[in-house]
């Protein structure tokens, strides 16, 4: 365990994803096992020169990541399928700037009941189908709607 703020090493953690070592989670104390963020090793996961993983996380983790938010052991689980077994190395991937998408953010703080950074973080990874969605079921008007249709727009652009 380290010394810092943080209740577990992000190295050990991700290790253990590699290796596919479930048992790792179920040694974990309380206040570990809820230091541990999935959307945190999603990133860090996916900063690595496989191909296919990242596509598996993307496929698999990304699309369910906030839904399945309170199910912190299945998506640990999920992450686990995402790799292949060995250890890698990693490195973190830093988000885009998302200044651009006041409308989009928007949506996604109200949706999900985010602060502006966490929802900048959030639309980093979902889709514009997923931003698209949430926004039809907040009941975003027309104009609106197509505000956000023209910034997601921009953001595919990019």
């Amino acid at each position: 365990m380290s010394k810092g703020k943080y209740a577990n090493d992000i190295f050990a953690v991700l290790s253990a994803i590699d290796k596919k070592n479930i048992s790792y989670f179920d040694s974990l104390t309380e206040k570990e096992l809820k230091d541990i963020s999935p959307y945190v090793l999603m990133k860090w996961l996916a900063g690595t020169s496989d191909p296919y993983q990242v596509y598996v996380l993307n496929e698999i983790i990304n699309t369910r990541v906030f839904n399945l938010q309170k199910h912190k052991e299945l998506l640990i689980a999920l992450l686990t399928v995402c790799t292949d077994g060995k250890s890698k190395r990693y490195k973190w991937m830093k988000s885009k700037t998302v200044s651009n998408y006041g409308n989009c953010i928007s949506v996604i703080k109200d949706y999900f009941n985010y602060n502006t950074k966490d929802a900048k973080e959030a639309f980093n990874i979902l889709t514009e189908q997923d931003i698209l969605l949430y926004a039809d079921h907040l009941g975003r008007q027309d104009d609106e709607l197509t505000k956000i249709r023209k910034e997601l727009k921009q953001r595919k652009n990019e």
